[in-house]
């Protein structure tokens, strides 16, 4: 019982009670027989995503008759139902790109197919010929990503066996094998920049509100709506740490973090000194005005900051500075740059940033890690190793160099 790895895909083995009707789950049962599926995928996280669905198909009695329907589910009934159930769990940005794909790339062509009849070798078509037509890798990407999102619910839902878009190998181009381009300060335009930051904000042309949030990204690697929907009982000043739970969308909505999870950033003497400061001002504000702050870094208004203000702020402070026109997400990527190129390790950084995995670290950012231990290939010139010609015992000197 269980996965079962072949060359061609895994399979999916559970003992089972045939009545001739029903397939049913039977464990340690008289006359149960071992029955296998094969469920067409190489990755093992998608054969686990196939099994749950099997087994609860199989707790609750598979049908060995296709059920007779008067006219068969079509994709488009499905996709609408699944849109509507989607539009409260997708942020509104989210569910508006999914529908624009779905309206005008996937339902003209498979919108009148019965959604058990669609198979890999369709939607394989479907994005080849989008590809051919010109459309950007990102938008054929994009199409997959959301025919394959419907069709797993769809199998969950019991109205397919499963999704056939699941294990299907990626074509990789050139492009997409190469190193992503990402652009931070250097260490000489960090400080020019927290400089002339500082010296705005002191001559009143910068809210402390703008100038804190901007030092919070630079100095803690947040992402710009992380730092937006931050509240001031996300500080923890006794674990000199902040939490990262929610973000800001660019219509000022809240939704999760990138990832799903909460996180917790570690802060440096400095910008936890600027916090505390940065608190007793909010909070001076509050009593002044009769309020009480929602947000770390609330408008005038008390509501969240809009991102187009801050991006004209950190641009204002940029032109001051003289450096060339980065992004606010830049900040994020100094955070990550300077730390690794000043040897902090990299699983340490990749838990600060909120990578699911440190493979994407090191993917946008390994050409910053230092190396500085070519010195240690030494060990080969040092280390004698002797084999003996009776058998294949090793002497090894013991002053290895560390």
């Amino acid at each position: 019982m269980g996965l079962t790895r072949r060359k061609d895909s895994y399979y999916i083995e559970f003992p089972v009670l045939d009545d001739g009707n029903t397939l049913t789950l039977a464990r340690n049962t008289p006359g149960a027989k071992l029955k296998r599926w094969k469920v067409g995928c190489k990755n093992k996280e998608e054969a686990r995503k196939q099994e749950a669905i099997i087994r609860t198909q199989l707790l609750q009695g598979l049908s060995l008759v296709p059920s007779v329907q008067a006219t068969p589910l079509m994709v488009s009934e499905y996709v609408t139902k699944w849109l509507e159930s989607a539009k409260s769990s997708l942020a509104p940005k989210t569910y508006r790109s999914y529908s624009q794909l779905i309206r005008l790339h996937i339902l003209p062509v498979f919108g009148d197919r019965a959604i058990t009849t669609l198979a890999w070798a369709d939607v394989k078509c479907l994005l080849n010929k989008k590809q051919e037509a010109g459309f950007s890798p990102n938008t054929v990407r994009l199409i997959r990503g959301v025919i394959s999102s419907i069709l797993t619910d769809a199998a969950e839902d019991g109205v397919i066996p499963a999704n056939p878009v699941l294990g299907q190998r990626r074509k990789r181009r050139a492009h997409q094998i190469l190193t992503p381009e990402v652009y931070p300060m250097n260490w000489e335009q960090k400080g020019a920049f927290e400089t002339k930051l500082d010296g705005r904000e002191q001559d009143g042309l910068l809210t402390p509100s703008y100038a804190m949030l901007l030092r919070v990204c630079l100095m803690a690697g947040l992402r710009p709506g992380e730092g937006r929907a931050l509240k001031p009982g996300d500080i923890d000043f006794m674990g000199r740490r902040i939490r990262v739970e929610r973000s800001a969308t660019l219509g000022g909505q809240i939704k999760n973090t990138k990832t799903g999870e909460t996180r917790w950033v570690d802060l440096s003497d400095g910008i936890l000194g600027q916090l505390e400061r940065y608190v007793t001002w909010l909070r001076a504000e509050d009593i002044a005005r009769d309020r009480q702050a929602e947000w770390l870094f609330p408008s005038l208004t008390g509501t969240l900051l809009d991102e187009r203000h801050v991006v004209r702020a950190f641009h204002r402070v940029l032109e001051a500075a003289g450096l060339p026109r980065f992004r606010v997400y830049d900040l994020r990527h100094t955070f990550a740059s300077l730390l690794l190129s000043a040897n902090v390790p990299l699983l340490y950084v990749s838990q600060q940033l909120g990578h699911s995995k440190p493979t994407i670290t090191l993917k946008y950012y390994a050409r910053w890690i230092a190396s500085g231990q070519v010195h240690r290939v030494n060990v080969l010139d040092t280390v004698n190793t002797v084999i003996t010609p009776a058998s294949t015992f090793h002497e090894v000197a013991t002053s290895v160099p560390v």
